[in-house]
């Protein structure tokens, strides 16, 4: 039996290896109107271990309890839930930590105000970005583009196999690849050295997010063997 998810050190290496494999990034704007909610629980049936709640247009009242849903349709899964950006959110809501990008707080006034016991994550999408990561404060790199994509306005460039290669030579944080991957794509990221993928479309746009995480995480398991 998991420990209760309040109970789990969720920083720790092992717990680490364990959430990040299959990583959904999820929020009322990625999904058909009314769906998102059904689509997580779905995307968790089918072997999702990590969830994003992010969330650029709810006021902060219905942002809360979109996270707190979110936190309590995950809890029966021991899945963990990570909040985008607003570190403010993070004990309100029950969530596990926090992810932020490159203009967002710095990882130190992040992990200063989530404490010691938080999952924080950062975007990593160049070499000089990656400078920004200190390793005894954040505890996984989500970096990308791996493809292109028009998911994320503000995603910049692809850097492809070559540049996520780069990134990880430099570094022993763990590490998910992030942006236009697919069942097609993941395979060109096999080798490399990942500790998983975090999606957006490839589920949330799916007529079945259930089978689409299926379908991914058998693809996974040859990324992370």
């Amino acid at each position: 039996m998991h420990p209760p998810l309040q109970d789990k050190d969720w920083r720790s290496r092992a717990a680490l290896v364990e959430i990040l494999p299959l990583y959904l990034v999820i929020g009322p704007g990625n999904c058909p109107e009314g769906t998102w909610l059904g689509v997580a629980r779905q995307a968790m049936e089918g072997g999702v271990t990590c969830l994003q709640y992010r969330d650029k247009t709810s006021d902060p009242a219905r942002f809360l309890a979109n996270a707190r849903a979110l936190v309590a349709t995950a809890a029966p899964f021991n899945v963990p839930v990570l909040i985008n950006d607003r570190l403010d959110m993070v004990a309100l809501s029950g969530a596990q930590g926090a992810h932020i990008g490159q203009d967002d707080a710095t990882p130190k006034q992040a992990r200063d105000f989530l404490g010691e016991k938080a999952i924080l994550g950062l975007s990593v999408g160049s070499l000089e970005e990656f400078e920004t990561h200190d390793p005894r404060l954040v505890d996984y790199l989500g970096v990308g583009p791996a493809f292109s994509t028009t998911t994320k306005a503000d995603s910049g460039d692809a850097i492809g196999p070559e540049g996520i290669s780069a990134i990880l030579e430099c570094t022993t944080t763990p590490v998910v690849a992030i942006g236009g991957i697919t069942t097609d794509s993941i395979p060109y990221l096999y080798g490399l050295g990942l500790n998983g993928v975090a999606l957006i479309t490839f589920i949330t746009r799916n007529r079945d997010p259930k089978r689409a995480s299926l379908d991914m995480a058998a693809k996974v398991k040859m990324l992370t063997a």
